[in-house]
């Protein structure tokens, strides 16, 4: 019987490794839309994108290498970095394909699903956040709109609509998913919960006292499933149809009603903002509004837990575990989940110059919101697969070391310290394999800020500026020239991704 403990053992542990080892695979060194791959450094990233060097910062994400299970994450930063240098026909053809990439990966994701519960979060195929997937159709139309293609940009926008369904349906189950579910899941199969618990008691492990200090259940509320940002790009591409008369009249009264429905969802998010002034233009008049995105989105860390210092109070390492008569060295478990903690954004005012009169561009989209919602919404279950996999590899290693000391001792004293050394090692050295999944789209932008205003029939030069917390100016963009006619409406694009 102990015979077949030891092989279950070997096992489990060859499995880990193997599992770390097909995690670390990497793709990279294509070649987009004439921008050839450089060398990345992290280091060097943020400084091309703090000069607002777009083409250096894509050269450098080109060259970035990524995990064999993070295709999706490389084709969207490749697909947001091709809009950004105003590539969008390559933009285009990286969110489409990443679009049914992202199909794919859930239905992976589910045969994977063992694998991230056993070895490591990163074995998952990643699938792409819920927010990620949303906004990959908002700056997917605007590629089509920015190619004077409308149709395709409002096609889009529908597609994302159906989405949505998808995104209450998460919703729902999040807010109602049970502690019993949550752990069944995390342990794999059903009956993985006792062998855990039978596992931890056998190295002295306080499950009362870990679930205590776990982060909070998730709600619904914590769910991102809308933006202010879709219903206002869709406002107004709906708004672009009803005045656009060569639009078949069917298709206009289907984007009035979709107008009506927008605005009522969109005063939802942002109530203190005036949305209908930027869609209802005055006889005579045309109108421009500018949607303006500025930083680089926030990005999820690994919060690291350690039992029991973290857990009960006075106690540095677990409590002495023997067996067989053998006594193992101290040790602890480390338990990871991602967190997110906001930091101040760089661009806290944006106005656009239009003519002679320049506006506030009011904020109406904040990116790292929606970073906060996702982890909020996958630490709980994230911090109980860990303690799951942190406990079966501890027993492991624990056992493994009790047999090896206890072998060790009958060639003496000197045999059984060596022994006892290398087993308090190993021990733990299971701790570093445990890292929590930040894993995230890193180039969508941080806020977006939108306004606009009426005007007579004309051409206007439109510059668009972004100041800093003490008012100082960061960076001016130049839009170049826009020819307002009346009863037309016009939508342009600014970015300072810095």
């Amino acid at each position: 019987m102990r015979n077949k403990i030891k092989t279950i053992h070997f096992v489990l542990a060859t499995f880990f490794v193997i599992t770390l080892c097909v995690s670390c695979a990497s793709n990279s060194g294509v070649e987009v839309g004439g921008v050839k791959p450089k060398k990345f450094t992290q280091e060097k990233f943020d400084e091309a994108i703090s000069k607002g060097d777009m083409t250096d910062a894509f050269a450098m994400t080109l060259g970035k290498k990524y995990a064999n299970n993070d295709i999706i994450i490389q084709k969207m930063d490749i697909a947001m970095m091709s809009h950004y240098t105003k590539d969008y026909v390559s933009s285009s053809r990286y969110f489409n394909s990443v679009n049914e990439d992202i199909k794919n990966a859930v239905t992976q994701s589910l045969a994977k699903g063992a694998i991230a519960a056993l070895g490591n979060e990163n074995a998952k195929e990643y699938s792409g956040s819920i927010y990620e997937s949303h906004f990959l159709n908002v700056f997917n139309a605007f590629n089509y709109y920015n190619r004077g293609d409308l149709e395709s940009a409002v096609a889009l926008m529908k597609d994302l609509a159906q989405k949505r369904v998808m995104y209450d349906m998460v919703a729902l189950a999040v807010a109602n998913e049970s502690d019993e579910e949550a752990e069944k899941e995390a342990s794999a199969d059903a009956n993985s919960k006792l062998s855990t618990r039978a596992a931890a008691s056998s190295i002295n492990v306080d499950m009362n006292a870990i679930n205590r200090r776990s982060p909070r259940k998730p709600t619904e509320e914590d769910v991102f499933s809308d933006s202010a940002l879709e219903r206002y790009v869709a406002l107004n591409f709906y708004k672009m149809q009803t005045l656009d008369r060569t639009t078949p009249i069917e298709v206009r009264g289907i984007a009035e009603q979709e107008i009506e429905q927008q605005g009522k969802l969109f005063k939802e998010r942002c109530p203190a903002y005036d949305v209908n002034s930027d869609i209802n233009i005055p006889e005579g008049m045309g109108r421009v509004n500018v949607l303006a995105f500025s930083g680089l989105i926030g990005r999820r860390r690994e919060h690291a837990t350690y039992f029991p210092g973290d857990f009960i109070d006075g106690m540095d390492f677990v409590p002495p575990v023997t067996i067989d008569e053998i006594t193992v060295p101290a040790f602890r478990l480390k338990f990871v989940f991602p967190e997110f903690e906001r930091k101040a954004k760089k661009i806290q005012r944006v106005t656009a110059r239009i003519g002679e009169k320049e506006i506030e561009l009011n904020l109406l989209e904040d990116f790292d919101s929606a970073v906060e919602k996702d982890v909020n919404t996958k630490a709980y279950k994230a911090f109980k697969r860990s303690v799951f996999r942190s406990i079966l590899k501890k027993t492991v290693a624990v056992t493994a070391g009790a047999a090896s000391i206890s072998a060790a001792s009958k060639n003496g004293e000197f045999s059984r310290l060596t022994a006892t050394l290398a087993a308090s090692v190993a021990i733990d050295a299971t701790d570093l394999a445990e890292t929590a999944d930040i894993r995230q789209v890193m180039a969508l932008p941080s806020s977006a800020n939108a306004g606009g205003i009426n005007l007579e029939a004309g051409t206007y030069p439109v510059s668009v500026r972004y100041f800093g917390a003490n008012g100082n100016l960061i960076a001016e963009e130049s839009l170049g020239t826009v020819n307002v006619k009346a009863g037309k409406l016009v939508l342009m694009e600014s970015l300072c991704i810095r």
